[in-house]
């Protein structure tokens, strides 16, 4: 008689599972349905009234950048080991130079061949290096807004 009363709970159990298991799926469904009849009309108003929304007509003239000319860009060559000694910090990615060494006489040699290549002068010709290439302006701007005489920023954000 016991087994009976065994089988029979397990049973229930059973039942009770599948039941649910196809009751919420069901439910999700109808959700989901309500909340995909949102009509395009509120979806383009909460798309159009977000802060940074920019309208088409924005770039509607607007043309691809011209690129920038060789000359405006500037090529540092630095030892790698230099730049890991600068970069005490954990962060990955982040990059921070002191300012005393990023000028450009005291700690660089201009290239013969190219003309915006600088090469820092304590260079050994077998280890390996770094080079930074950004525009001029670019550094001129990282230069000025230095915290505390370190310049710092995450390569290809500009």
């Amino acid at each position: 008689m016991r087994l009976k009363k065994g089988v029979r709970a397990l049973s229930l159990l059973l039942v009770m599972a599948l039941l649910t298991a196809m009751f919420v799926p069901a439910v999700s469904a109808t959700e989901t349905q309500s909340s995909s009849t949102q009509s395009s009309v509120d979806m383009d108003k909460d798309i159009n009234s977000h802060e940074n929304y920019i309208t088409p007509e924005y770039f509607k003239d607007s043309k691809p950048a011209e690129p920038l000319h060789e000359s405006e860009m500037i090529n540092l060559i630095i030892p790698k080991k230099t730049l890991d000694s600068f970069n005490q910090e954990e962060n990955l990615g982040i990059i921070s130079i002191p300012v005393f060494y990023l000028d450009i006489k005291t700690h660089f040699d201009k290239s013969k061949d190219y003309p915006n290549r600088y090469i820092a002068k304590d260079i050994n010709s077998n280890e390996a290096v770094v080079l930074m290439r950004m525009p001029m302006d670019m550094l001129d701007r990282f230069l000025a807004t230095s915290k505390n005489n370190v310049v710092t920023w995450i390569p290809g954000d500009t």
